[in-house]
């Protein structure tokens, strides 16, 4: 397995630790999330992903790739789902070989883990709402880097 050496691969895979599992949706509003509320308390963020603004909110063109990298190693599995309307989506989750995660500090994992388990659960429309709402978002023009 190849070792990791990216901190933004490390975030992804210290969520997906905490919450088990994501769909992408999710996932990735989790992370800009994480981004916002360190940004907010340390004056940076704590991934190095830009979150462009597109259709579905902030997200980071990136996010693809890492995923890809992620699943091509084994760290992660995608689990192909169909929802009630018959669309299909992907459940992420940690694979059972990731062991544990030494590029974040204690205190950015322990930040992580707060996040997580505030969001994990909630509905996604409920999260969604929340993230539209804020005025980095709502302010935002498509196609922009918001953060």
């Amino acid at each position: 397995m190849q070792k990791i050496e990216n901190k933004n691969y490390a975030i992804i895979l210290e969520v997906l630790n905490e919450a088990k599992t994501l769909t992408k949706t999710k996932l990735v509003k989790i992370l800009f999330l994480i981004d916002l509320y360190y940004n907010k308390m340390r004056g940076k963020k704590l991934s190095t992903l830009d979150y462009t603004l597109y259709f579905y909110g902030p997200y980071p063109a990136e996010i693809e790739k890492i995923l890809g990298y992620l699943k091509a190693f084994d760290y992660i599995n995608f689990e192909e789902r169909l929802s009630y309307e018959g669309k299909r989506y992907y459940l992420i989750s940690i694979s059972k070989e990731f062991k544990e995660n030494k590029l974040l500090t204690d205190e950015e994992k322990a930040f992580i883990k707060n996040v997580v388990n505030r969001y994990s659960r909630k509905d996604l429309d409920e999260i969604l709402k929340e993230v539209y709402a804020m005025d980095k978002v709502k302010n935002g023009k498509f196609g922009e880097v918001i953060m």
